[in-house]
């Protein structure tokens, strides 16, 4: 198997001009397709980036045009999968048919290290043995896979103008904002625990994820 990944950008245009669902049009326009039309993929998986030019991980971020940014910000998902060998030429293809048509670009499909990333210290806390990394990578994969397929259910569309977005979700005890996905991170929390607060440095909330350092903050603990 071939473990690999890309780093789709979107430019600053119609189907990607409302930016509550434009990794929605995205997944709807190009990743569902893609993976539709390649059953064989292992697992897969992608999240959704805003980032300054400087940020150029996992492309070359050089080869993205200028005008995609929004106020100096490069909208991107990067997408990571594991294909068979065999099919790994045909499926980089037709989705860079699709990135090309729907105006989106990217700089390359390059290898991607499960390994390295699933089995880091980010992932893998106790003991760090090669059995241990080798498991952790199988369940991440799976988890992370798992997910997206779950979201990739949820997306309806396209509609008149080219917009996938959510599913509505009437049932507003559990899902007060009419997101499925309140029901599902509910349940994430009920099942891990996790920590889980918001920091509040005057005016702005968020959390400790990439925080600044030297900025008096308050942490608040959320109830889920």
């Amino acid at each position: 198997m071939a473990q690999r990944q890309t780093r789709i950008f979107v430019p600053n245009a119609a189907p990607f001009d409302d930016h509550k669902v434009w990794v929605d049009t995205l997944v709807g326009t190009i990743v569902r397709p893609t993976l539709d039309a390649f059953p064989a993929v292992e697992w897969f998986w992608f999240s959704r980036y805003g980032a300054p030019h400087n940020d150029s991980g996992d492309c070359d971020i050089n080869a993205i045009p200028a005008n995609f940014a929004i106020q100096g910000i490069y909208r991107s998902l990067r997408f990571r999968y594991s294909v068979p060998d065999a099919e790994r030429p045909a499926l980089e293809d037709h989705c860079h048919q699709l990135i090309d048509a729907s105006g989106c670009r990217v700089s390359d499909f390059r290898p991607y290290d499960a390994l390295g990333d699933f089995a880091s210290e980010r992932f893998l806390g106790g003991a760090n043995t090669p059995e241990r990394r080798d498991e952790r990578v199988a369940r991440m994969a799976a988890f992370l896979c798992a997910t997206c397929r779950l979201f990739m259910h949820a997306i309806e569309g396209p509609d008149a103008v080219g917009h996938f977005h959510l599913e509505q979700n009437s049932e507003q005890t559990n899902n007060p904002y009419g997101n499925t996905f309140e029901s599902v991170h509910h349940l994430f929390c009920n099942i891990t625990d996790p920590p889980l607060h918001v920091c509040v440095i005057e005016p702005v909330l968020g959390t400790r994820i990439y925080q600044k350092q030297g900025i008096p903050l308050r942490d608040v603990k959320v109830r889920f």
